[in-house]
């Protein structure tokens, strides 16, 4: 992902880091790494790399570490959650180094966006009247939906 800052007319080169929860249940890290996949065909050249919290490899440090030798200025750093919580608000910012509720920082050398989980947004409202109407479709239900 090119990234110009209009401050400086210089355009650098980001990768991006998903991060997920990781789980004993194989489909958990399936899903993170499909959503990395879709996240790599929707922002052509960019990187993108996932990583896990635990009980999947690679973690978010192995993940991070990958990215030293692939060309990139900065990291975007993307938690896969739906909502802040302590991996989100205090665990992935201390792997990051970002103190205070900082956004931005430097990771080994490397510059480090981190953004916000998906939290509350109308995308993710209108997937669930989806998968609502998916649900009653079997039974012969219909939902109205704006």
């Amino acid at each position: 992902m090119k990234v110009r800052d209009v401050r400086n007319v210089k355009t650098e080169t980001y990768g991006i880091l998903v991060i997920g929860h990781g789980s004993s249940m194989q489909y958990n890290q399936e899903f993170i790494e499909k959503m990395g996949n879709m996240l790599s065909e929707s922002m052509p050249g960019a990187i993108v790399k996932v990583g896990f919290m635990c009980k999947n490899s690679p973690t978010v440090d192995e993940a991070l570490d990958s990215f030293s030798c692939s060309g990139v200025d900065g990291i975007v750093v993307l938690p896969m959650f739906l909502e802040k919580g302590v991996h989100v608000m205090e665990d992935i910012p201390g792997i990051l180094g970002l103190k205070d509720g900082r956004k931005y920082g430097m990771y080994k050398g490397m510059k480090v966006i981190y953004a916000d989980p998906l939290g509350a947004d109308e995308l993710l409202v209108r997937l669930a009247c989806k998968r609502i109407s998916q649900a009653c479709v079997p039974y012969g239900l219909t939902m109205g939906t704006n």
